[in-house]
C-alpha cells in the first residue's frame, strides 16, 4: 500500500481555528492577520487566543537553534501540551515568532485543526 501525501494550498483569507475536541474554540484567526504559518506550524497572536481554555507550563525546553526556551501549554485534564511560546529568542531569523502562541497543524486526540476558505 502506498501513501498518498495531498498539498493544501491557503489563500490570504484562509481561516485557522483551532478547537478542543468539544468544540470549544482556542484560537481562530485569519492567515497572515493574527496567525501565521511557520515552520509547518499556525503560530497566533496571543490576542487571538482563549487563554482561560489553555494551562501553562513554563521553560520545558531549550532550542538551541532559536536559541530560547519555550513554556508549552496544555488543555485541563490533558498530559500532551498542545502548543507552545518563545517568550524570548535571541536567533534574529526568529523573532517573527517570539511571543506568538503555536500549534501544530494536524489534528489529534487532544484538539482539531480547522481551516475554512481552502
Amino acid at each position: 500500500m502506498t501513501a498518498q501525501v495531498i498539498m493544501i494550498t491557503l489563500d490570504d483569507m484562509s481561516t485557522i481555528n483551532i478547537k478542543t475536541k468539544n468544540n470549544d474554540l482556542i484560537a481562530s484567526a485569519n492567515l497572515g492577520e493574527g496567525v501565521i504559518n511557520f515552520e509547518g506550524n499556525y503560530y497566533f497572536e496571543p490576542s487571538k487566543i482563549d487563554l482561560s481554555l489553555l494551562i501553562r507550563k513554563e521553560n520545558q525546553y531549550h532550542c538551541p537553534i532559536k536559541n530560547g526556551d519555550a513554556d508549552y501549554f496544555y488543555l485541563e485534564g490533558s498530559t500532551r501540551e498542545i502548543g507552545w511560546v518563545y517568550n524570548k529568542v535571541e536567533n534574529d531569523s526568529f523573532k517573527n515568532i517570539q511571543g506568538w502562541i503555536a500549534f501544530y497543524a494536524r489534528s489529534s486526540e487532544v484538539i482539531e485543526v480547522e481551516i475554512i476558505g481552502v
